[in-house]
């Protein structure tokens, strides 16, 4: 078993420009004496999180210039960063409030040797310059890197009084750009109470993941948007309607039933599945996924659904691991199977939905009720990714955080991601197939929706085509 820190810095090599230069002497003081001062800094300083790593990306990828100072002989050198448009993102200002408010800190001797030493000699002191690009391009590329990977479930492996060892699932970005895996790295995350405990969907179920016996594994899902305005100053950047509804409210259809503006629980697929059900007319559908929208246990919905008794494959379902649910839209399709026998239809993403204009286009040919994964980048250098889960139906979005639907525009597939996001395209996405039984007792007041010429847009309508294809050429 390999033990593994989840948090490293990044290898880098000293610019070759320094090879024959006494450090010691150029830095007037030794990297033996500043191994020490960050030693004794990381005793005081609380250990490496989640928003540290955060922060020392954001650092690395807006390092803008660098300034000498010279005190007692030393010479000492001094980054600044340069955050343009993202100063003007409310998160941005509220969860990195020190590092807007003050861009500058002092370099290591390690971060200033990758930078030339032909640059560098010809500094003059307390003059601002701008970095090099070569040396910028550097931070960045790692930067890149660092986002490549993120973690997908957290489990007991032992429990040690030296501190517990977990099993942490990594998603990993193939080195070759092409498709994604998983990987199993196994650490010692002593902050792991720390980066997860400020999110209240985690509060309740952190102390168990490392209670001994309790075999849980701690799952990260879809996450909440984030439509805040006001800024740490009580400075407002946009009005309160623009942040907070769509850009094109109308005409809109349903009121929703069940709704969170901040989806603290970061239930939206749960949340927007149990308002398709309302608004449809499914109503005894839509009061249970919402009784068990914070439940992840098989065992236990199985136990809530009175079915006991299933077969052994139900109590496997797909979407699920170890006997607790990852996927929450999986968990409700699976529900709406079990209990109610509605099925589901997946949509074909990889040849469909791949941008704004097409998912519109997609979209508008859809007559069943659906559920969507929205897949957007933020605005500016970041680009980090997001998902948000939304349903559709008769032309309009069903949002959890909104407490109406919307009209599908791509204003509004922005809107639905989140303030600050783009839209970009659809990850996955299931329609209902209702029994025609089911479809006359709860949701008369509508007509039966046939699928007709969207067939093309399921998966099911492209692996039929493709053994077409082949059987042609085999004959």
């Amino acid at each position: 078993m390999i033990i593994e820190e989840l948090f490293t810095d990044e290898y880098f090599q000293d610019h070759p420009s320094w090879e024959g230069v006494d450090s010691d002497e150029w830095f007037g003081y030794t990297q033996e004496d500043e191994d020490v001062a960050e030693q004794q800094a990381k005793y005081k300083a609380p250990p490496s999180t989640l928003k540290h790593n955060e922060e020392s990306m954001l650092i690395n990828e807006h390092l803008r210039s660098i300034c000498l100072s010279k005190v007692n002989g030393k010479r000492l050198y001094y980054f600044r960063c340069r955050f343009g448009q993202k100063r003007s993102d409310p998160h941005f200002k509220s969860y990195h409030r020190e590092l807007c408010a003050n861009p500058t800190f002092e370099a290591t001797q390690s971060m200033i040797k990758l930078i030339s030493y032909e640059f560098l000699k010809d500094m003059e002191v307390d003059q601002w310059k701008d970095l090099p690009q070569p040396f910028k391009d550097l931070m960045k590329d790692s930067v890149a890197k660092a986002k490549s990977q993120y973690m997908k479930s957290i489990r007991l492996h032992k429990h040690s009084t030296h501190g517990n060892i977990y099993q942490v699932r990594m998603k990993s970005s193939n080195s070759n750009g092409s498709g994604s895996h998983d990987k199993l790295v196994y650490c010692n995350y002593r902050q792991v109470t720390e980066d997860l405990s400020h999110e209240p969907s985690l509060m309740d179920h952190i102390v168990s993941v490392a209670n001994v016996g309790s075999f849980r594994h701690l799952h990260f899902g879809y996450g909440s948007k984030n439509n805040e305005i006001v800024e740490p100053e009580g400075r407002i950047t946009r009005s309160q309607t623009n942040a907070n509804n769509p850009k094109d409210p109308l005409p809109t259809i349903w009121d929703n039933w069940w709704y969170s503006r901040k989806n603290e629980h970061h239930l939206c697929a749960e949340g927007s599945c149990a308002n398709l059900c309302m608004n449809l007319g499914l109503i005894p559908m839509a009061n249970f996924i919402k009784h068990i929208s914070l439940i992840n246990n098989v065992e236990t919905i199985i136990k809530e659904m009175g079915q006991e008794q299933s077969g052994h494959k139900m109590k496997n379902p797909q979407g699920s691991r170890n006997g607790q649910f990852h996927d929450p839209i999986l968990k409700c399709l699976w529900l709406l199977q079990l209990k109610y026998h509605i099925g589901r239809q997946s949509l074909d993403t990889l040849n469909s939905f791949r941008t704004p204009t097409s998912t519109l286009n997609d979209l508008e040919c859809i007559t069943l009720p659906t559920i969507l994964s929205l897949k957007s980048i933020s605005y500016g250098e970041d680009g980090i990714m997001c998902n948000h889960v939304v349903a559709f139906w008769c032309g309009q979005i069903i949002d959890f955080e909104h407490d109406k639907s919307y009209p599908l525009t791509i204003d509004n597939l922005n809107f639905a991601c989140g303030y600050g996001r783009k839209f970009e395209c659809v990850t996955k996405g299931f329609s209902l197939h209702i029994p025609s039984k089911t479809w006359s007792k709860y949701c008369g007041q509508y007509v039966y929706p046939l699928v007709g010429a969207s067939a093309r847009l399921y998966s099911s309508y492209s692996s039929k085509k493709r053994r077409e294809k082949q059987g042609q050429e085999t004959n």
